[in-house]
């Protein structure tokens, strides 16, 4: 709505960390919760099931506050916003969505959560390719030292010791699938920050809707057994869908509005850790020392690329950045 005023950004409160804290546990426990849901169902079947439940919380939420969609089409075209957000919920979402199940076939779920560490390396990397910002010496340092790390965790030496038929190779190619679904977020995320601009609950709300509807036709090619799937891979699917990509969507939201996306995108840090908790706790998952250093070095890699800002970047949280820039009121 034009004239609108922006939401005035302020400093976190008690609220605004407790928020932070359920964000990031949420994030952190989705590994464990495909790992879940993988036992009767297939990755097809998850996506499915996620997004669809997560599109009508977000869509519930928006209606209910009063936002309201663009529409669809505009001179018999479909519509700037429409186009944004499939694309959005395409790359965003479907995409990655089903290659994390896929990925965690073979790699344990802290691995899966680990490598969601990567991902404001992989979008600065986007926004110089795609964007074309300036890389300084210090982001190329960190990057480099990123992909070190992600070396660290593959640990290729191990695959060459045992051949390419052993457990490890196929652990190789689950550590690729799931660099492919990072690199997805991080297009996500300058896709979000080039929409059009929009509000923000509308826009979270369509992009599901979108990645829903599109994630039903693949569904029926994934040759899924139903009457095999068990309850507790139905309560995997319904968690990923209520609180990963539902509750914490709408948290993020407000403390985009409220407190800024450079402290929401503190999130990125916050969800290794818990995935590693729970791959333990849950599954009783080996924390191998590859696993920790491989951590460590992409974190090391993180602070050197923002040593220069002495905060966080815009890269940091390119999606949260995007819907900021959407947010016309709150």
């Amino acid at each position: 709505m034009a004239g609108a005023s922006h939401s005035k950004i302020s400093k976190p409160s008690l609220k605004h960390w407790l928020m932070m804290a359920v964000i990031v546990v949420f994030g952190g426990s989705a590994f464990a919760a495909i790992k879940v849901a993988l036992v009767t169902a297939t990755p097809g079947t998850i996506v499915f099931g996620r997004l669809w439940v997560s599109a009508i919380i977000l869509t519930i939420y928006a209606l209910a506050t009063g936002r309201r969609f663009p529409p669809l089409f505009v001179n018999k075209r479909p519509s700037a916003e429409w186009l944004y957000m499939f694309w959005g919920g395409l790359i965003g979402f479907v995409i990655p969505f089903t290659l994390y199940p896929i990925a965690q076939k073979s790699v344990d779920s802290m691995l899966a959560g680990i490598y969601m560490a990567l991902m404001p390396l992989m979008t600065l990397v986007m926004s110089f390719l795609i964007l074309g910002e300036k890389l300084t010496l210090a982001k190329v340092l960190g990057f480099i030292l990123g992909a070190v790390g992600v070396v660290v965790l593959m640990a290729p030496w191990d695959v060459v010791q045992s051949g390419v038929e052993s457990p490890q190779s196929n652990q190789l190619l689950g550590q690729l699938i799931l660099i492919g679904a990072v690199l997805c977020y991080a297009i996500y995320g300058i896709i979000a920050s080039k929409a059009p601009k929009m509000q923000a609950r509308s826009y979270a709300a369509g992009v599901l809707i979108c990645a829903a509807v599109t994630s039903t036709i693949p569904l029926f090619f994934w040759g899924q057994d139903w009457s095999a799937i068990s309850f507790s891979s139905i309560l995997g699917m319904l968690f990923l869908g209520v609180f990963p990509s539902g509750i914490s969507a709408i948290l993020i939201i407000v403390c985009i509005q409220q407190v800024g996306a450079s402290f929401t995108s503190l999130g990125a840090y916050g969800a290794p850790p818990v995935a590693i908790g729970l791959g333990i706790l849950m599954f009783d998952e080996p924390l191998k020392p590859t696993f920790l250093i491989g951590l460590v070095i992409i974190f090391a890699g993180l602070a050197l690329s923002q040593s220069r800002s002495g905060q966080m970047t815009a890269q940091m949280s390119a999606m949260a950045t995007g819907l900021q820039r959407m947010i016309r009121r709150r």
